[in-house]
């Protein structure tokens, strides 16, 4: 009856919240709508995204949490933050008509970063007893809905943690899809939900994100693990586009894949090993290769099923040379357990020498694809062969792909002008050498000035060798090109031919720091 009342005369009824922003401006909540209908995602921005000619510099969706989270701890003014939070939460919820105390809400909430401190926010929700808990709920639903300000919807979407219901999870699984909101999602939607619910909503969002969602979701795995995901984290699953290091030793873990490649045989299982098990033994920010108890046991058993197989797929062939060195340094450090190390090491090199990975190597050169065709590269590598002929050749006819880095690594100076003279061919140097200014080089029209840089940096072993691409990024608009070609200069110590160019460059050099550096450059040359 009392709830019957309460709906009767609108007790029930969720307050007139007053918006703090532009009407015109889009709710991240409703512009997730078209972007879950685009074919095209990585091409929308969010819709609070500053706009192309703004330069400043741009994190890839969810890469500034997942660094935060990774990278930094806690900042010390924590305690500051949520205090004032707790406060402005209190004043709105107090008069939810007051615009003034929504815009200071909304203002504190959009500064800074969520990451930081929505631990001890959410700690300090629980444990005041004077914030009106139903008022929190559809404000909590209200700015995770409407809100256009990423940060403001982050922190909301934490808040719905404290209110399980179909209602939130809809809110959560929705803006969960994306990158840069999964993180904020799979941790609410763990605390809400039971095991086997839990699990459902996992897998939906971990096969719709890709880069530091996917990391997030495989760093909170459901327990336990269903057959279902335990197979598609072995064979797609710990593949993301940031790196698959992140990812790796929580696939290999999880989904038991020293068991899986003695009892399943798809060729879909040992591709998604060899992924793994590279990522594991390259090592980086997460648990790698030294911390999982069964590396050996993976690596033979892995070994052993493909020493069966005519040598077929390059990740095969990459994968064996990297387990056959990894080995190798076992051994050298585990002296103690060296003969097991070095049995695996002969398992990969018996792997390695089929004849039959040369023609297989060959084939890769031609295919179009450059992934398949940095593959052979890479595999060429591997067996001490020298691909830079076919890199040259690839470069040539196929001129806006980038092979300058690998073309670079050589010792040879006549190799050296063989890339300065197709790199004339295929920048257009004219353009990039308009005129000194503060350009930075973010958003589009700037791939050959981009490109510019990777040369410029290859080119310092070279004394000599380049003068016209030095030019070219001396009186680049970019600051970056300009910087990289002063360091050329700085490599080659300076001919003295370098004078006339310095001196006119001091006078145009719009950047302080910059004309600083040629100045330093100039007295060097003077004192020569």
């Amino acid at each position: 009856m009392r709830t019957w009342f309460d709906k009767l005369t609108g007790k029930n009824k969720p307050p007139r919240f007053m918006k703090s922003w532009a009407p015109e401006r889009e709710a991240i909540y409703h512009w997730m709508a078209t972007w879950q209908c685009s074919q095209h995602h990585e091409e929308m921005a969010l819709p609070d995204e500053p706009p192309a000619e703004d330069e400043s510099l741009r994190w890839a969706p969810g890469a500034l949490d997942g660094t935060l989270a990774w990278h930094t701890g806690q900042p010390d003014d924590v305690r500051q933050k949520v205090a004032q939070s707790i406060h402005a939460l209190q004043a709105v919820l107090a008069v939810p008509s007051d615009e003034t105390a929504m815009q200071g809400l909304y203002r504190l909430l959009n500064e800074g970063y969520p990451l930081s401190y929505i631990d001890a926010l959410l700690q300090e929700i629980a444990n005041t007893r004077t914030i009106a808990a139903e008022r929190l709920r559809w404000l909590a639903e209200w700015l995770a809905t409407e809100a256009p300000d990423r940060n403001v919807v982050k922190v909301a979407m934490a808040l719905l943690m404290f209110f399980p219901g179909e209602r939130s999870v809809s809110i959560l699984t929705t803006l969960g899809a994306h990158d840069e909101f999964t993180l904020y999602a799979v941790v609410a939607l763990r605390a809400m939900l039971s095991q086997e619910e839990y699990a459902q909503v996992w897998f939906t969002l971990a096969q719709q994100a890709e880069g530091w969602g996917r990391i997030h979701l495989i760093e909170r795995l459901p327990t336990p693990l269903p057959d279902e995901i335990r197979h598609w984290l072995l064979r797609e699953g710990y593949s993301n586009t940031v790196m698959n290091e992140y990812t790796a030793w929580h696939c290999a873990s999880g989904g038991d894949l020293p068991r899986a490649l003695q009892e399943e045989q798809d060729e879909a299982l040992l591709l998604g090993a060899a992924g793994i098990i590279q990522a594991l033994i390259a090592g980086g920010p997460a648990r790698d290769m030294r911390n999982y108890d069964d590396n050996d046991l993976l690596c033979t058993r892995w070994l052993q099923r493909i020493h069966t197989l005519p040598p077929a797929d390059l990740h095969y062939y990459l994968c064996a040379s990297a387990i056959a060195n990894w080995a190798a340094r076992q051994a050298e450090e585990d002296t103690d357990n060296a003969p097991r190390w070095l049995d695996l090491r002969h398992l990969a090199v018996d792997v390695l020498a089929n004849p039959g990975w040369a023609e297989c190597i060959s084939e890769e050169f031609d295919q179009p694809d450059w992934s398949r065709f940095y593959l052979a590269v890479q595999a060429s590598q591997c067996r001490g062969e020298d691909p830079w002929p076919k890199v040259y050749e690839r470069q040539s006819r196929f001129p806006n792909e980038s092979h300058w880095y690998t073309l670079l690594q050589t010792h040879a100076r006549e190799r050296a002008s063989m890339v300065q003279a197709l790199a004339e061919q295929q920048l257009n140097l004219a353009q990039i050498a308009s005129g000194p200014s503060l350009e930075v080089g973010i958003g589009t029209g700037w791939h050959d000035h981009h490109v510019l840089d990777g040369i410029l940096y290859g080119l310092q072993r070279f004394p000599g060798v380049g003068w016209s691409l030095v030019d070219a990024g001396l009186y680049s608009p970019l600051i970056h090109n300009r910087s990289v070609a002063l360091q050329v200069l700085e490599a080659w110590s300076l001919p003295d031919d370098t004078r006339w160019r310095l001196e006119h460059l001091l006078r145009v050099e719009p950047d302080d720091e910059l004309r600083l550096r040629i100045s330093e450059q100039l007295a060097t040359l003077s004192t020569a």
